[in-house]
């Protein structure tokens, strides 16, 4: 029997007529271990209830394909049988038969003179164009099923009730039943269908509230037929309105009675038709009206569907949607609005929450603008974009570069909020001037931050010694005071350097593309303690470093400052400091007693003086 609309348990999957026409005792199912020793005869009402509707569906396509095979077979006796007798009365849309079915019946005449059809034989069937084994079976189940309590007497029928619970059951599983309520527009007209045919409905708020009473007072309708249809009604709508997309919603929730005009005002002042919200001015020169006008227009029908409180699902779900990725950038959202079925195309944002604000709903989505960007926000999140960007610029201009995990944990402490990576990079994305160093560790630098202290430093160090180790520059911009002992990783510090125009990265070394001016970039200390080095070989004994320093106008605390935290100098040894890259003497050197005493050392590496001694 061909999978009818609604359950049947009343019914056989072989007819008795089919079975008699066949005339074959045996039916063996194939892939059917439960019903596997069924034969064609035991075909009859009760297996709906031995078997689950997978099962019974199966077998009814194996009769089908029998039946398919039998046919051409058969012999003048069964193919001269004639139709079961129906009552009269009995239309074509009476018999649940498939619309293949129906429609092939239709063409040959039946749907105006169904009382001939009983005069049929099998063969006549047959020779219907298209009218095949599916076909025949279809025919046979609902003739020999057909209860003419359905037409005279529906309350008699045990079908009749088992397709009202059905609907009433598929009702009353729907996730938006409740959100339905009595005057809602987009269902006022099907709800009031529904209630004609109840006696007595009385007063209810919701859908859900009117389907329970239609389940307690079914038996008292006055047309039980046209009760099913109703509800059948309302169901379609439900799931038409569920698949909408946000633009159709908004343009199917003002009431029918509404002229037209005064709706299209709306929906362009609002911005529902899609194409952004327009100015008053604009929409009163489009139809001749002043700005007053359309304005009293527009709040007359927010203020009715405040009142009506109309069933907008696909709108729940895209605020929904919007709530669960906030914080986010405004075009990203309304991207994944998109991709998510839940708009047709690229739908305004300010648009979606102008809809919820003419509703009456309580906002929880706040568009906050920087520097002309636009973010989402919960209310709670308000400034979060801002303190991202403050915080971004105030760590490159300290520590020349940023992590995007260190700034997303610093702004959930300075706010107690929780600050995903995520949000921090779509911020940073949107920035003038992001350079990114490693995307996959999170780090960056701004161009448009001019201040760069950690670039400040790399340039001194360049400037005196014009190629470096990346490993030695890291600890050069290690030592100054004020990067408290930070270094970026090798392989971002390298990627800096290689985004600079001042170098060229060649695997671990940095060079100078061309020479550096110390004198604009050394301050005056710093530039004397490096002309010492330089004039001394580059190394030179504490003691000797500090009085040729002192002999030429350095103060002592100026010089040990300097000494401790200058990116330029290096320290070999206890009492031995040179210029950075500058390569320290061979270790025995260091045993040397005038090396202990502080003398420095010549360009061969021999001693050359020290402060108390004579040179030799």
């Amino acid at each position: 029997m061909p999978v009818s609309k609604y359950p049947r348990p009343g019914l056989r999957i072989a007819p008795r007529t089919l079975r008699s026409i066949l005339r074959v005792p045996a039916l063996m199912p194939r892939g059917l271990a439960s019903a596997a020793s069924l034969q064609l005869d035991e075909l009859d009402e009760t297996v709906w209830s031995r078997f689950d509707g997978e099962t019974c569906e199966a077998l009814a396509r194996q009769v089908v394909e029998h039946v398919r095979q039998v046919l051409p077979l058969l012999g003048p006796e069964p193919a001269n049988r004639r139709l079961p007798r129906l009552p009269e009365g009995v239309s074509l849309d009476d018999l649940e038969l498939e619309t293949r079915t129906r429609n092939l019946l239709a063409e040959e005449g039946f749907e105006e003179r169904l009382d001939s059809l009983q005069r049929l034989r099998v063969a006549d069937l047959l020779c219907i164009p298209g009218f095949g084994a599916r076909c025949l079976v279809d025919l046979l189940t609902s003739l020999e099923g057909f209860d003419i309590g359905v037409v005279r007497y529906p309350w008699a029928s045990k079908r009749f009730s088992e397709i009202l619970e059905y609907e009433i059951a598929n009702l009353l599983s729907h996730p938006g039943l409740s959100m339905v309520h009595r005057d809602d527009p987009r269902f006022e007209s099907l709800l009031h269908a529904v209630e004609r045919l109840l006696p007595a409905v009385g007063d209810y708020a919701s859908l859900r509230e009117l389907v329970e009473r239609v389940r307690l007072r079914a038996e008292g309708a006055r047309q039980p037929v046209d009760l099913i249809n109703a509800l059948q009604d309302v169901r379609i709508r439900l799931d038409g309105i569920a698949g909408m997309p946000v633009e159709d919603e908004l343009l199917d929730i003002i009431p029918n009675g509404v002229p037209e005009r005064n709706r299209t005002i709306l929906y362009e002042r609002m911005g529902w038709d899609g194409r952004g919200a327009r100015t008053l001015q604009e929409v009163a020169d489009s139809f001749g009206l002043t700005r007053e006008g359309v304005r009293k227009i527009c709040a007359g029908l927010q203020a009715e569907l405040k009142r009506r409180r109309p069933f907008t699902p696909t709108l729940d779900r895209a605020l929904a949607l919007a709530g669960r990725h906030t914080p986010c950038p405004v075009d990203e959202l309304e991207l994944l609005l998109q991709k998510d079925g839940l708009t047709r195309g690229r739908f305004d944002l300010r648009v979606l929450l102008s809809a919820v604000d003419a509703l009456g709903w309580e906002g929880h989505i706040v568009i906050e603008t920087v520097d002309a960007r636009a973010y989402a926000l919960h209310p709670t999140q308000a400034g979060l974009p801002r303190l991202v960007l403050k915080r971004a610029k105030e760590a490159v201009t300290h520590w020349g570069m940023a992590n995007v995990g260190d700034l997303a944990a610093k702004v959930a402490a300075a706010t107690g909020l929780a600050v995903e990576a995520r949000f921090v990079v779509q911020v940073m994305e949107r920035v003038d001037g992001i350079h990114w160093l490693d995307a996959r560790g999170g780090w960056f630098w701004l161009s448009s931050v001019r201040h760069n202290r950690l670039l400040n430093q790399v340039r001194k160090i360049m400037a005196v010694t014009h190629e470096l180790d990346v490993t030695d520059l890291r600890r050069g911009i290690a030592r100054h005071h004020r990067m408290e002992g930070f270094a970026p990783p090798p392989d971002v510090l390298l990627e800096l350097c290689r985004q600079q125009p001042l170098y060229q990265v060649r695997g671990s070394m940095v060079v100078a593309g061309r020479s550096l001016d110390q004198g604009a970039l050394l301050g005056e200390a710093e530039k004397l303690m490096v002309d010492v080095l330089e004039a001394h070989g580059g190394v030179m004994g504490l003691e000797e470093f500090w009085d040729a320093c002192h002999a030429r106008g350095l103060k002592e605390s100026t010089f040990y400052t300097y000494l401790d935290y200058s990116p330029l100098l290096t320290k070999h040894a206890r009492g031995v400091y040179g210029i950075r890259g500058t390569p320290p003497p061979p270790a025995p050197m260091w045993s040397h007693p005038m090396m202990r005493a502080g003398c420095c050392l010549a360009t061969d590496g021999r001693p050359t003086g020290v402060s108390g001694c004579a040179t030799g």
